[in-house]
Parts: C-alpha cells; sequence; structure tokens
C-alpha cells in the first residue's frame, strides 16, 4: 500500500497533487495519481471534470498536463479561475514504476 509513501512525499514537498511521468516524454502519466485532500483540489478537481465532460475529444493527460502547467501543451477552452496547485513528478526511474518499461531503478 503506497498510500504513506505518497503522504510523506506531499508532506515533504508541499504538492497537491503527484503523478508518475511517462519514461520516454516529458509528461505526467495518469497512471499514478494522488491528490491531496483540500477544498483547493476539491474545487480544481471538479472544474477539470466538468472540463473534460464539456470536451470529450481532450484526453484526460493532455489536459492535467496542460491545466496544472507541467507542460507547455494546451488544451482547447481552458476553464479560468482555477485554483493554484503544485504537481511534481514522482520518482518513476527509481521509486515508482512507470508505465513503460515497468520499474526500472537499482536495487542498491
Amino acid at each position: 500500500d503506497p498510500r504513506a509513501r505518497l503522504e510523506a512525499i506531499a508532506t515533504q514537498s508541499g504538492a497537491d497533487v503527484l503523478m508518475a511521468r511517462h519514461l520516454d516524454a516529458d509528461c505526467l502519466n495518469m497512471g499514478l495519481l494522488y491528490v491531496r485532500a483540500s477544498s483547493g483540489t476539491a474545487q480544481w478537481y471538479s472544474r477539470y471534470l466538468e472540463w473534460l465532460h464539456q470536451h470529450p475529444f481532450e484526453r484526460e493527460q493532455r489536459g492535467i498536463n496542460a491545466l496544472l502547467g507541467f507542460t507547455g501543451q494546451k488544451v482547447s477552452f481552458a476553464p479560468t479561475g482555477l485554483p493554484s496547485l503544485k504537481a511534481i513528478a514522482l520518482d518513476d526511474s527509481n521509486e515508482f514504476a512507470s508505465s513503460r518499461g515497468g520499474w526500472l531503478g537499482d536495487w542498491d
């Protein structure tokens, strides 16, 4: 159960959102998503899901990357007035498995 480790990382970094990234691209991956419970994250995620529902031609992962400002990607009709959240990428080279390649860390 990774919850204790994810909560420790969120607390140490002050992050609201933790995600893994793709091994072959510099973007967040929806395969591992941790969202700290708060009124700000609830408002942000509710508005994100509303936007995604209204724009089904956009991919959920592209939306997360664009709306959290993790990449330079853009989306159509981005919602305005989203609360500011801090999102960080987890260490998917050594600590967390990635969607492509699995865990590639060093046992030592």
